[in-house]
């Protein structure tokens, strides 16, 4: 029994020895990231702990990742990869899980500079320090796309637009979902006046901004910084594919 024991963990240690050494680049090339539109430009390090640059899903550059594998994963005995992501003033963390028809996101939290990825409405509200905030997420990508999401998003875009606009605005807060493969977040919020905004940007479509139930003071503040506004509605939209681009 004791030599058994003893052959069995010799095996053991050569079969992790061997897997240690297995480079990231080779996993990600047998893995399947690119049926889901994923691609990279480089990828560095080895199963257990790695890099990968040049990211990009269906050609939308995405910055860098960090990878920590779970081994208890690899074997299928639990355990999750652990991923970290980053690009310029944004950054995420998640649990990551890849199979054969889904790639699944879990745990994610996240704070992205909208500057970043929608530029041109943090210029046209003057507001470049924007954020939005994810926290426990959770997102499931299929081969047709996004199939279900959820999680807690806020930001506050709104409140540094009122700023600029003499007014005061809300923290916006709202959840994640899917649409049509598509991934998208919808907030709200309601300011004091008794206005009520509301946010929607949908993956590769469009980000919009809706203000409804103006009250005077807020439409005139509106209309002097030389935006149009309609009775008591206000509304503005950027198409995020050409945020992308």
């Amino acid at each position: 029994m004791k030599r058994v024991l003893l052959i069995v963990l010799a095996l053991v240690t050569f079969i992790v020895a061997v897997t240690a050494a297995t480079p990231l680049s080779f996993v990600l090339r047998k893995s399947p990231l690119s049926t889901f539109g994923v691609g990279w430009q480089q990828a560095r390090g080895t199963i257990w702990k790695g890099q990968v640059v040049g990211l990009a899903r269906d050609g939308l550059p995405l910055g860098s990742i960090d990878l920590t594998m779970s081994p208890l994963r690899l074997i299928g005995a639990g355990g999750a990869h652990r991923l970290t992501w980053r690009d310029g003033q944004s950054r995420a963390v998640a649990e990551i899980d890849v199979g054969r028809s889904q790639v699944a996101l879990d745990r994610v939290g996240a704070e992205m500079s909208l500057a970043q990825f929608a530029p041109a409405i943090t210029e046209a509200f003057s507001t470049p320090n924007a954020r939005l905030r994810v926290r426990q997420g959770s997102i499931v990508y299929g081969t047709r796309g996004c199939e279900r999401a959820s999680g807690t998003v806020t930001s506050d875009m709104l409140e540094e637009m009122g700023a600029q606009l003499g007014r005061v605005f809300p923290e916006l807060t709202g959840t994640l979902a899917c649409d049509e493969g598509r991934l998208q977040a919808h907030l709200e919020g309601r300011a004091d006046d008794g206005t009520v905004i509301a946010v929607q940007a949908r993956e590769g479509d469009v980000i919009s901004i809706t203000l409804d139930n103006l009250s005077r003071e807020t439409g005139f503040a509106l209309a002097a910084a030389g935006y149009s506004v309609t009775g008591t509605h206000f509304e503005y939209t950027v198409p995020l594919s050409e945020e992308a681009s």
